[in-house]
């Protein structure tokens, strides 16, 4: 027992730790820029920066789901969404015509961290759409009401990529991620793509959503308000990093606020509003 709580513990203060770190090299560190010069945790553009949200979604994960609901969420995670990525790189049948540009390790036609930062952004959209909706056993819930969740998450998801997208994917943006082959409606972002981000992020929360309803989550401990605010103020952040960049273009403010923004809000009051487990 005391060392299922060691290891409890350990999770905890490192999904906070990942937290903070996030939040002060991507939010602190510009924010205090023309008054100050902070140090640098690492490089801005490193590979340990970009994947701090899947080291985040993995501490998490294993505290409030337990090690083996946390390993099935990981695992749908990733093969699920490597076999579209795969798909969609080959025929543009999913979310259009784009191709990787990586020149770092590669599954097939995909980046090998692409499935990572997957897994990650769905974790935050299963942890915020269960808040909003106030679910939190699968076991109880109706195959209606895990279509939902799986679909809320879905939205939840696919808001972030209408933000990141027109900033990450425009021409000039340095170290270019993916390039879209034909130019399309939204920011030069072919609308297709959101379909296929929804279809994605649905498959995937819905795939593990029935796995928890036959086994449900057994957590480390206490998910109380704090710990479960956490998902939340790390997908404010990724709003607010988004939002504050200075390639960011005209007319993105509002889309990133009403489509990142308010669900985050609606997540946050659900959470404060509730007691703590004792």
């Amino acid at each position: 027992m005391k060392q299922i709580a060691s290891l409890a513990e350990v999770l905890r203060g490192s999904s906070f730790v990942v937290l903070v770190v996030f939040l002060y090299q991507y939010i602190l560190i510009p924010l205090a820029h023309p008054f100050a010069e902070l140090p640098l945790l690492f490089p801005p553009y490193s590979a340990f920066g970009m994947l701090l949200v899947v080291f985040f979604a993995a501490a998490h994960a294993w505290y409030a789901l337990g090690v083996r609901n946390a390993a099935v969420f990981f695992g749908v995670s990733v093969l699920v969404t490597w076999c579209i990525e795969e798909v969609g790189v080959r025929t543009g049948l999913i979310f259009g015509k784009y191709h990787y540009t990586s020149s770092g390790p590669m599954l097939g036609d995909v980046p090998i961290e692409i499935p990572l930062l997957w897994f990650g952004l769905l974790y935050l959209g299963y942890a915020i759409a269960n808040a909003i909706a106030g679910h939190h056993d699968g076991a109880r819930a109706s195959w209606f009401w895990l279509l939902w969740l799986s679909f809320l998450g879905a939205a939840v998801v696919t808001a972030r990529d209408a933000v990141i997208e027109p900033i990450l994917a425009r021409p000039g943006v340095f170290g270019r991620p993916w390039v879209w082959e034909e130019t399309g409606e939204y920011f030069g972002v072919p609308v297709q793509n959101f379909f296929g981000w929804m279809l994605t992020a649905f498959i995937v929360l819905a795939a593990y959503h029935l796995y928890e309803r036959a086994r449900p989550a057994v957590p480390l401990g206490a998910r109380s308000r704090s710990f479960m605010l956490l998902p939340v103020l790390f997908y404010a952040g990724l709003m607010a990093v988004d939002l504050m960049s200075p390639i960011a273009p005209r007319g993105l403010m509002p889309i990133g606020l009403f489509g990142m923004g308010v669900p985050a809000l609606v997540a946050a009051m659900n959470i404060l509003r509730r007691r703590d487990p004792r």
